[in-house]
């Protein structure tokens, strides 16, 4: 694949990097570090039920009320999510990477706008649905615990996040791109039930782009546990 593309004055850039044309190799190397820091205890301060296969075609959005809207179709403003066969414990950060990475071009993805936006909405439902001065009997400290717990810090949220973009990076290229090609990413490009990441050679290559970048910091990240462990 990537010697059928690498000479495209498109791509070229990315793969003159080393570290892109060994990305497989790092990544068979890397995946039991990204799987361990993916899986939470179920007592994890982050840890929660996740859908573990969120994609657009997983998703049932509303359809906005119109005149012609059949009469028999639910009016609610909610989205309907369906397929739970995956669903377990883990960071809900990891749902969000494959939902935004399946389902978003590259030029209308940006992460850390809807990250933001992702964890305000999250923090707003937080109060919506566990009102803390509603417990007239807790003490100060109490309150403060409560506080903190409802409260997701972008960083961390950023490195669920990543973690989840590799994950998914993986699953991806031993899924999908063992005998992709540009003739098979062209023969897709028109069928909506198929990953982006798989039918449209920009969006491949964008995720390629983000992996190699998240990768490297998990590298170091695990070079520096590694030296802390032989400190000890």
């Amino acid at each position: 694949f990537a010697s059928e593309i690498e000479h495209d004055e498109n791509y070229s850039i990315l793969f003159d990097r080393p570290s892109v044309l060994d990305i497989g190799k790092r990544m068979q190397s890397m995946a039991r570090y990204i799987s361990n820091q993916l899986s939470p205890s179920s007592n994890d301060r982050y840890a929660t039920l996740v859908h573990g296969d969120l994609k657009a075609m997983n998703l049932f959005l509303p359809i906005a009320d119109t005149e012609t809207k059949p009469k028999n179709i639910h009016h609610g403003t909610d989205a309907m999510i369906i397929d739970f066969a995956s669903t377990g414990v883990g960071f809900g950060m990891s749902d969000i990477s494959m939902l935004l990475i399946h389902s978003m071009r590259p030029s209308e993805r940006n992460e850390e706008t809807l990250i933001s936006y992702y964890l305000g909405e999250l923090e707003h439902y937080y109060h919506l649905t566990r009102t803390i001065s509603s417990n007239v009997d807790a003490t100060k400290e109490e309150e403060q615990q409560q506080k903190q717990h409802c409260f997701f810090d972008k960083e961390i949220a950023m490195r669920h996040y990543r973690l989840g973009v590799v994950d998914y990076f993986r699953f991806v290229l031993g899924r999908f791109w063992k005998s992709a090609s540009p003739k098979t990413f062209n023969d897709k490009r028109e069928n909506k039930n198929v990953t982006f990441v798989n039918r449209d050679l920009d969006a491949a290559m964008a995720l390629i782009d983000i992996v190699d970048s998240y990768l490297l910091g998990f590298e170091a990240e695990k070079r520096h546990n590694e030296e802390e462990k032989l400190d000890r």
